[in-house]
């Protein structure tokens, strides 16, 4: 019970509202600016949205002013942000049934306006069908 006594004795006298006043303060401060924080990363997210998109390709023939069509090859770019791809499906039809199909899952790519990937099949895979 000792230090109880010793520990209240030499408690400082001071106005309670001058010591906690810039604590309160303090912690305000803490609180808005985490919710700032947190607002301004929401904003972000759903202002900066990646732009991923495919196309089949084709090569330009200049003596019959033509497009000769690759279907062994899907081209892909990515616009505006870094992409996360969660799921890529490729697959070729004919009629009902599934003749060829691929499945690529969660992998990233960044935007870059010069290039793109791309997505062979095989043009040996490709014949037969």
């Amino acid at each position: 019970m000792e230090p109880f006594k010793i520990f209240i004795e030499n408690w400082p006298s001071s106005d309670l509202v001058a010591l906690y006043t810039p604590i309160c303060i303090a912690a305000v401060a803490v609180i808005v600016s985490w919710y700032s924080a947190h607002l301004s990363r929401r904003s972000f997210n759903l202002s900066s949205r990646p732009y991923v998109w495919a196309s089949n390709y084709g090569v330009i023939d200049q003596t019959n002013r033509t497009i000769t069509p690759i279907p062994w090859r899907l081209g892909y770019r990515v616009k505006n942000s870094p992409a996360q791809v969660i799921e890529n499906i490729v697959s070729i039809k004919l009629g009902s049934v599934e003749i060829f199909s691929h499945k690529g899952e969660n992998f990233v790519r960044f935007p870059d306006e010069s290039s793109e990937w791309t997505f062979t099949i095989g043009e040996d895979s490709v014949d037969p069908i």
